[in-house]
C-alpha cells in the first residue's frame, strides 16, 4: 500500500481550475465583484443577477453561472447610473399683502 502523493499548486492553478466550473456559490460571486454576500443575495432577489437555487425553497443555496456573471459585469460597466430622484426645496408661500 503507498501513500497518497499531494499536489502542490500555486493560486494561478487554483484560479484556472474554478475558471473551468460552470456555476459558482454565492461567496465566490461575491469575491469576484468585491462585494459583500448580502449584496450578492439582493442582486439575485431583484432578478439583475441569473441564479438558479439547488437548495430548497426555505433554505435556498444559490448557484450562479460564470457565463451570467460576465453578462452581468458587462452591463454594469456599460449602464449608467440609475438617475436618484432630487428633493425639491420647499418654497415658501408667496406673502400676500392685503392692498386697501
Amino acid at each position: 500500500m503507498s501513500k497518497a502523493s499531494t499536489v502542490s499548486m500555486d493560486r494561478s492553478e487554483i484560479d484556472a481550475m474554478s475558471e473551468t466550473r460552470l456555476m459558482l456559490s454565492t461567496v465566490e460571486v461575491a469575491r469576484r465583484l468585491g462585494v459583500s454576500l448580502d449584496t450578492v443575495r439582493r442582486l439575485i432577489a431583484y432578478g439583475h443577477l441569473a441564479a438558479v437555487n439547488v437548495g430548497t425553497r426555505t433554505r435556498p443555496r444559490w448557484r450562479v453561472s460564470v457565463a451570467d456573471l460576465d453578462a452581468f459585469k458587462q452591463r454594469r460597466e456599460t449602464a449608467r447610473p440609475p438617475a436618484t430622484p432630487r428633493r425639491q426645496a420647499r418654497r415658501a408661500a408667496p406673502i400676500r399683502r392685503w392692498v386697501r
